[in-house]
């Protein structure tokens, strides 16, 4: 039988959707930072009680309290996360009658989360339900005050905020900030008839937003791509496509021509997923977008790989992992280990197909990246089979088998089984 590679893509997501949940938060060393939770003491921190609140610079906060967002967001997401932080920041700063909203800057300001959430969790459902609140009459400011609960939460994981983005669209559906909110958190939570519904509401409300139906049009792709609809996901980012070129929204552009690849190929049509990698990546160069030049050089490299050639698809996964080792992208690291691996292993060099696939086990495992683990388990299987060690191959399969079918991964837990039962343990 034929020995699969599991072959471990970067796919281009559209702009603020991530193609995995969301479920390890860093712990990164850094300056200042101490827990998860809260930041060391300083000289500026004993004073935040004492100096006006306006003064803190909302974009360093911003950035301070990012550290909390998983490893696995890519420079574009996170960079559209920090902006959504830095608007929480500055509601709250702005806020002249609202006490508690001070108190809960104070608290984001020590880095103290858990905290600042609560207060303004509490005190907006108190809000809601008290008298102060007219009587069935939906809120512009209290949507934007759960906006904000949902920002700060988002920092505690996708689950914990989507009640609050629940509550913002319910309390103003006219705000395409709060459909916008909730169609990406219930995208990261897996729930993709939501956030298919989120933007197809933002669609009927964006008027003449031509960037903002050009990106829900992105959205809505991914969305289709994830549920297999390709069709309509090809639709969907040929519309965005159609707006970008027009407006010449160069980002946008980027992700489109990408993610069209990416149905091309999932197709075989691999002439024409070559020529949108290659135009997502000659963008990607001219905005000097590193991590989306990583993605297409991966890309690239596995309809090369597919073609047979493997030196030129080895040239493409030595540039993807290059940048990703300058920029510090362990997600696309471990991507570019893994594929290498399968380059070694076709070239039967399997002690450093083993090598490279260990490395992207052990960077997978630190990132909690299930399917990768799952995926490397399967190419060291692989390895091992070719070498006739068909236990050590047979563990390594269901140790791969046994994270596909918690994911219902249902293609690769079919063809994991396929090889267990073909190759059973005989060898000593």
């Amino acid at each position: 039988m034929h020995l699969p590679d599991w072959i471990q893509k970067i796919p281009v997501s559209a702009k603020g959707i991530i193609s995995a949940p969301l479920s390890l938060f860093s712990r990164r060393s850094s300056k200042g930072l101490q827990t998860e939770d809260g930041y060391k003491d300083n000289e500026n921190d004993k004073n935040i009680e004492t100096y006006d609140l306006t003064l803190i610079n909302t974009e360093e906060l911003a950035e301070k309290l990012s550290r909390h967002l998983p490893e696995q967001l890519s420079s574009h997401e996170k960079k559209a996360e920090m902006q959504e932080l830095e608007n929480t920041i500055k509601r709250l700063q702005q806020s002249n009658s609202d006490e508690y909203k001070h108190k809960v800057l104070r608290e984001l300001s020590k880095g103290k989360i858990t905290e600042a959430a609560d207060i303004l969790n509490k005190t907006t459902q108190h809000l809601m339900t008290s008298s102060m609140q007219p009587p069935k009459q939906p809120s512009k400011k209290t949507a934007l005050d759960w906006i904000d609960v949902g920002n700060i939460m988002l920092l505690k994981g996708p689950h914990k905020s989507l009640t609050a983005f629940r509550k913002a669209v319910k309390m103003d559906n006219l705000n395409t900030e709060a459909w916008h909110r909730l169609g990406r958190v219930s995208y990261w939570t897996g729930n993709l008839k939501e956030s298919r519904q989120a933007y197809e509401q933002i669609l009927e409300l964006e008027g003449k937003d031509e960037p903002l139906k050009a990106m829900s049009y992105s959205n809505l792709g991914t969305i289709y791509k994830k549920s297999g609809q390709l069709d309509k996901a090809e639709e969907s980012y040929l519309e965005s496509l159609e707006i970008s070129e027009t407006l010449d929204l160069q980002e946008e552009m980027a992700f489109a021509n990408g993610n069209l690849g990416i149905i091309y190929y999932t197709r075989g049509e691999y002439d024409k997923a070559e020529e949108f990698y290659q135009k997502s990546l000659e963008i990607n160069k001219t905005l000097n977008q590193q991590e989306g030049m990583a993605t297409q050089y991966c890309n690239l490299g596995i309809i090369y790989k597919k073609r047979g050639d493997v030196d030129k698809a080895k040239q493409f996964y030595q540039k993807s992992l290059e940048i990703n080792k300058s920029i510090g992208q362990k997600r696309g690291i471990a991507s570019g280990y893994g594929n290498l691996g399968n380059i070694y292993k076709i070239r039967g060099e399997l002690d450093k197909a083993e090598e490279f696939h260990l490395k992207s086990l052990e960077i997978n495992k630190s990132l909690a990246q299930k399917r990768g683990m799952a995926t490397d388990y399967g190419n060291l299987g692989n390895v091992y089979k070719i070498r006739g060690k068909l236990n050590k191959a047979c563990n390594y399969w269901e140790k791969s088998l046994e994270l596909f079918s918690n994911l219902k991964a249902e293609e690769q837990v079919n063809l994991t089984k396929k090889l267990i039962a073909e190759n059973g343990k005989t060898d000593k």
